[in-house]
């Protein structure tokens, strides 16, 4: 009989009551069946829990392990430090998996001798979906293919990519993945809570390096919650604009750590710039969410445009290749032209929060 490798498959629950079900039922119902499925109980303060316990009972696969409060990247840290598997995957709470997933990664691996397999995903809202393929066919990395095509991607986007700055971040999630165990060692997430957000992309610039062989297939297996109203990206933050300054100074220190000359060092530099432009959107839409009126978003905005790395990395992003509507955006951004500005990200919010539901 032909041995199948154990996959430990990490769950991070925290007030996802009404999906977690559904998530569970996807990991327990996979054509692959030797899986430890760790869930991670970050003191959720809804009925998460007694789910958890209920299908633990039913399934000796899950393994329910609660501690106190520390946010996803502490949750996944804690999972890591459980996981057994040869191979192992994250999954957030809200969302689930199509039922032969697994025993798609595995023999993909498996067949390439790899240490990672990525693969696409579908976008879900309530009325809808959309497939996002992260590139467009199936991809083998190794070599300066995976230094540049992944590693400075994760840094940010250069030349043709800025023609699409909505698929900056297509790489960055560590859900659509399947990592073996050994070629990750001791790396684990920075503090999402302190970041902000982009502890993904920052594990994976360090998880990265570490590998010979990335392969991508070209298939949308996971499927990711666009609905959750408490997720971290529909709330406003207060200090992300200072977060993320944060974050920024952390990706030049990993530049300078992994790159291996002068050159690729600019050319990591270069991508983190256009990633900094290009976090004027989100932390826009951010701005809006305030419970504040439309003068104090406007002020609140023109402060992020004033600030030295916005304002810098604004001035030399090449927007001519974008789409129309990007184009308009990062003009007004470059302009400081802050009041159609902020008419124009509650439009996007508005339109944003309304495809979801």
């Amino acid at each position: 009989m032909k041995t199948t490798p154990l996959v430990s498959i990490v769950v991070p629950v925290y007030g996802t009551e009404p999906y977690l079900r559904k998530c569970l039922d996807s990991l327990i119902n996979q054509t692959y069946r030797n899986t430890e499925i760790i869930c991670v109980n970050d003191e959720s303060p809804d009925n998460s829990l007694q789910i958890l316990q209920q299908y633990a009972q039913k399934d000796p696969r899950i393994k329910v392990f609660s501690k106190k409060n520390g946010g996803l990247s502490d949750s996944r840290n804690f999972g890591l430090n459980k996981i057994s598997g040869e191979f192992f995957m994250f999954i957030d709470s809200d969302d689930w998996l199509d039922h032969n997933t697994i025993e798609e990664c595995v023999n993909a691996i498996s067949h390439h001798d790899a240490d990672c397999v990525m693969f696409s995903y579908i976008k879900e809202f309530n009325s809808s979906q959309s497939v996002n393929h992260i590139f467009d066919n199936d991809m083998i990395f190794e070599g300066d293919e995976l230094r540049d095509g992944l590693i400075r991607r994760t840094f940010g986007p250069v030349g043709p990519e800025l023609k699409y700055p909505q698929n900056c971040d297509i790489t960055v999630s560590a859900c659509m993945e399947l990592f073996r165990t050994s070629a990750i060692g001791d790396v684990r997430f920075e503090d999402n809570r302190v970041l902000g957000t982009f502890e993904d992309g920052v594990y994976q610039i360090d998880i990265f390096p570490k590998m010979k062989k990335i392969i991508y297939i070209d298939k949308p297996l996971y499927h990711y919650r666009k609905t959750n109203s408490g997720s971290i990206t529909t709330k406003h933050q207060k200090n992300l604009p200072d977060k993320w300054k944060d974050l920024f100074h952390l990706l030049d220190q990993r530049a300078k750590a992994y790159a291996l000359n002068p050159e690729e060092l600019n050319q990591f530099r270069y991508a983190i710039n256009n990633r900094i432009a290009i976090a004027i959107l989100p932390l826009g839409l951010n701005e809006v969410r305030a419970s504040s009126s439309l003068k104090n978003k406007k002020d609140n905005i023109n402060r992020i445009l004033e600030d030295e790395p916005y304002k810098k990395a604004l001035n030399s992003l090449v927007i001519n290749d974008m789409p129309i509507h990007w184009r308009v955006f990062f003009y007004l951004a470059k302009n400081k032209l802050t009041y159609p500005l902020t008419l124009m990200l509650s439009g996007i919010e508005y339109m944003r929060t309304h495809m979801q539901k």
